[in-house]
């Protein structure tokens, strides 16, 4: 599991979600909530990777919907308990991640 740091600029999350499903505790990650956004934070390691030792897409994927449907319950709901369902997500990947810290953020507009 990863660990929430309070990043240089000393902005917090309203509320960090982390251990919540069975897949956040199978991958790692963490839904970090804000007023605006929704950071979902993954830290890298062999479980992620795929047979070329990247992060493997599909995690990109489910990282990116974690992501948005935090973000969209949060515009719904204040303490973003609003249920939401990803109807369709599609991705293009540029290119394999350089760092080990994986981040995906999500924001209504």
């Amino acid at each position: 599991m990863t660990v929430w740091q309070i990043p240089p600029d000393g902005e917090q999350p309203e509320r960090v979600i982390a251990g919540e499903t069975g897949l956040q505790k199978n991958l790692g990650y963490e839904n970090r909530i804000f007023a605006d956004r929704c950071e979902t934070h993954m830290l890298m390691d062999s479980r992620h990777t795929n047979r070329h030792k990247s992060l493997h897409g599909g995690i990109h994927a489910i990282l990116l919907d974690s992501a948005c449907g935090m973000a969209a319950s949060r515009s719904s709901s204040p303490d973003a308990s609003q249920l939401v369902v990803t109807l369709s997500l599609n991705t293009n990947y540029l290119a394999a991640p350089q760092h080990e810290h994986i981040y995906a953020v999500a924001k209504v507009s």
